[in-house]
């Protein structure tokens, strides 16, 4: 699908279908009247019988002479609210597609919060919204149903085309990105193995001409990244550990920031076995490394200014006679040594190894992400995401970039009243505290053992990895959680 800008005024007749946003406290607008001049007089009609007012997820479409313009509400244009214009938009999208619309037409219109940031939205609500997974449908082409060519009009705004442009280019970037982590992370598990992952994470680094370096259990073994070891140890497919790495640095000054994730490719649970309900969804506990992929795609395609460093831990969890056992002590790749408990908390574990790993490059910043507890799920369901922070003024920035990119974080306490919880008896430490008691901040703890003495943020996503039911313009399956709140704290931390 192309996204085209052009600076001229929406014209229905090079165009299937337009989609308009207006405001709920602008309906008077020029804007408004000039497309209900479009409209034949049927969007102020709508708007005088109080079909349509402008609120947040209201919409209206017409018909002109065969063709349609679908009008959404954006709600009160005072507060600057880009999940309200992505999924008012990526809904639209969704909707003429069934049309079988070939090309759609978007006007910009005026936003609070700038027509670079107005722009990067649409884009982001039509191309996520535009996203589908049906590789494994033998009839999986409706050529009907897909859009060649979406156009956006900016003759309204004068001397504005370049900010526009930016939107749209930044948007793209982030949507596509976002989808890319979705495509691999929906992959099932009897195709998405820890090698199959490996090797998009080569495809991905040649693709972008970087480097990259892939371990397999020989090479795991001479690190001694002995827990990512323990936990695969069940699985006749071996372990991987990925590292990419983009250096956008100039001059050789800038930041150097580590992006770490977990990539359980099927996670039953291993010996403290999961119940069978819903397990099939734990192809999904690969969801941190494969995000991991789509922030270096981003990273790379906008020429960051930082040297960005991409690990990811690969590994099946399952049960068999060889798997890790509760109340073995494992020696991390650290030295440090952990007394599993239970074998389902597998996600820390081969973190360890990452974060260690990660550490020996001396990154500025460390962000983790992985679907790690059930705890988190509970506390913040699937609308945001857990974000534990060992610094202050890092954790504020996390949240900010939470706010822009839309994707939200919420801060819980990983205190060290917290770190009492994963203190062994026999080891250092054990991976798992105590039962119904703080799980996601225990599991924290535990990462930050490994984190340290870096700047460290741990995101859980467990419960905003994967949606089994449409949410807004994001459709079934993986939603890619992490691109681009990451993406948007590394430009915020690499752009002055």
């Amino acid at each position: 699908m192309q996204i085209i800008i052009e600076e001229k005024s929406a014209n229905l007749n090079e165009v299937d279908s337009i989609i308009v946003g207006v405001y709920s406290d602008k309906l008077d607008s020029p804007f408004v009247k000039n497309f209900d001049k479009l409209s034949n007089g049927q969007l102020k009609g709508a708007i005088g019988n109080k079909e349509f007012d402008g609120k947040e997820s209201t919409a209206v479409m017409f018909r002109i002479d065969g063709n349609k313009m679908i009008v959404v509400g954006l709600g009160d244009s005072k507060v600057s609210k880009g999940e309200v214009i992505k999924n008012a938009f990526g809904n639209a999208f969704s909707s003429l597609k069934e049309y079988s619309c070939k090309t759609i037409g978007v006007p910009v219109f005026e936003s609070v919060g700038g027509l670079d940031f107005l722009s990067r939205c649409i884009v982001e609500g039509v191309v996520i919204g535009d996203y589908s997974f049906n590789k494994y449908k033998t009839d999986n082409t409706d050529p009907k149903k897909q859009v060649d060519k979406v156009i956006v009009y900016c003759q309204e705004h004068n001397n504005s085309k370049m900010l526009i442009e930016n939107g749209v280019k930044l948007g793209q970037i982030l949507a596509d990105s976002t989808n890319l982590t979705r495509t691999i992370a929906n992959e099932p598990a009897n195709v998405a193995t820890p090698v199959f992952v490996a090797n998009k994470a080569k495809e991905l680094a040649n693709q972008l001409k970087i480097k990259y370096e892939v371990f397999g259990r020989k090479e795991l073994e001479k690190m001694d990244a002995n827990a990512l070891l323990a936990v695969s140890a069940g699985s006749v497919n071996e372990p991987q550990l990925i590292h990419l790495e983009y250096d956008g640095r100039k001059n050789g000054k800038g930041k150097t920031i580590a992006v770490v994730g977990k990539g359980i490719t099927f996670d039953s649970g291993g010996i403290s076995i999961k119940p069978a309900l819903k397990m099939e969804e734990m192809k999904f506990d690969k969801s941190g490394a494969c995000a991991v992929l789509g922030i270096m795609n981003a990273c790379v395609k906008l020429s960051v200014n930082a040297r960005i460093i991409g690990i990811g831990a690969l590994s099946e969890n399952l049960p068999s006679g060889s798997a890790y056992k509760p109340s073995d002590i494992i020696k991390t790749m650290s030295g440090k040594t952990v007394e599993v408990q239970n074998t389902d908390a597998e996600g820390r574990m081969v973190l360890s190894d990452a974060l260690t790993y990660a550490n020996k490059f001396k990154p500025d910043y460390i962000i983790d992400l992985a679907t790690l507890t059930g705890a988190c799920v509970v506390a913040l369901g699937d609308l945001t995401s857990g974000l534990f922070c060992n610094d202050e003024e890092f954790e504020k920035k996390m949240i900010i970039a939470g706010q822009t990119s839309g994707e939200k974080l919420w801060s819980l306490p990983v205190s060290a009243e917290y770190d009492e919880k994963i203190k062994s008896d026999i080891a250092d430490i054990k991976n798992v505290g105590e039962s119904y008691n703080a799980g996601a901040s225990a599991g924290a703890s535990f990462l930050k053992v490994f984190a340290a003495p870096t700047k460290w943020a741990h995101l859980d996503i467990a419960g905003t990895a994967w949606t089994v039911r449409p949410k807004g313009y994001l459709g079934l399956g993986s939603t890619g959680m992490g691109v681009r709140v990451v993406t948007q704290f590394i430009m915020n931390e690499t752009s002055s």
